[in-house]
């Protein structure tokens, strides 16, 4: 192996050593030099869980770090499994809760300085949701809602190449939350009406799926009474299953039937229908094929049923039911950015 080789490979050890001798002052100023200027090459180095964390943090931090953002994620799992003896010869399928608490502690300074919007939605389940217990809760969340929010603007807009989360070109704004808001269609029609482009989530109870829609036009036609029933067109409004564990194999499920892509229910005030051994008395939210209904126990649920008005079969776990108890739904208004 040449010297410029074998000095490269264990640039580690020798700035450890030089940093350990004032007299090898020029020594320290190159190193110095070369973390601001080439700092991969620290991270190319052999001896990479040497390096200590207050140095790591600085290179992770510089505008000259040139490498693929997975790569880095690599470089730094590399050195936080380094720091712990107990870590380095099992598989991270062997890895117990201290392991990983211990691995949470390593990067809890790390973690935030990887620019997670640099990496593909498929790389981030496939290589770094192994490591979720090594994220703050909160941190993880807010990641998955990233690649989330990218996906669901790339079917809006029916894009081929997909939106960076910098210039999507819509926001999200949280209109209706049904815990907080209340679950009535009368809080529902408050809070919707009159108001294009929502989407609509909803968190099954039993199953922990997350189904939901997209309406890009209005749930009601001003012209129309709350209490008339009467189908609202619209050719994109589409459905979807989301698949939490990896977001860019979620079911998406396009309108059909555009002349039945929207359906406004009759108010049920006086009268009760059945479905599944379930007395309802309210329909809130209806895509035809989805919708959300509540109880005459002022329970919410989620009714599935394929029908033909979308494309594609969920295959909701139950698949038995028709009907499934929901947690918690929330709708949301898609807001144009400003992007000048």
């Amino acid at each position: 192996m040449e010297k410029k080789d074998w000095v490269q490979k264990n640039l580690i050890h020798i700035h450890k050593f030089s940093s350990k001798h004032k007299s090898f002052s020029l020594l320290q100023d190159y190193f110095s030099e070369l973390i601001t200027n080439n700092p991969v090459l620290f991270l190319k180095s052999n001896d990479i869980t040497a390096i200590e964390k207050s140095m790591l943090l600085t290179i992770l931090e510089s505008d000259f770090l040139e490498l693929d953002e997975m790569k880095i994620w690599d470089y730094v799992i590399q050195w936080g499994i380094g720091q712990s003896k107990g870590m380095l010869k099992k598989k991270i399928s062997e890895w117990n809760n201290d392991d990983f608490e211990e691995m949470k502690n390593n990067l809890k300074d790390i973690i935030p300085l990887i620019r997670f919007d640099q990496i593909t939605s498929s790389d981030f389940y496939k290589k770094i949701k192994p490591y979720k217990k090594v994220f703050d809760k909160d941190v993880y969340e807010e990641i998955v809602q990233y690649y989330f929010n990218v996906e669901f603007v790339n079917w809006i807009d029916e894009n081929q190449v997909s939106y960076n989360e910098n210039y999507l070109p819509y926001c999200f704004k949280l209109i209706f939350y049904g815990s907080q808001d209340g679950f009535s269609r009368t809080v529902f029609e408050e809070k919707c009406y009159n108001i294009e482009k929502t989407v609509v989530i909803m968190r099954l109870k039993e199953t922990r799926e997350l189904v939901g829609g997209y309406n890009p036009v209005c749930w009601n036609l001003k012209e129309e009474s709350p209490d008339e029933d009467y189908m609202i067109e619209t050719d994109k409004s589409f459905i979807f299953k989301i698949n939490e564990n990896q977001i860019n194999n979620s079911t998406l499920s396009r309108v059909e039937n555009s002349k039945n892509a929207i359906h406004h229910s009759i108010r049920f005030s006086n009268e009760n229908f059945n479905e599944n051994g379930i007395n309802f008395h309210e329909i809130l939210i209806d895509f035809n094929d989805l919708d959300i209904r509540n109880s005459i126990d002022n329970k919410s649920y989620c009714y599935y049923w394929h029908c033909g008005s979308y494309e594609s079969n969920f295959n909701i776990k139950n698949k038995g039911e028709r009907v499934h108890l929901l947690e918690e739904y929330e709708v949301y208004q898609l807001v144009k950015k400003n992007l000048n």
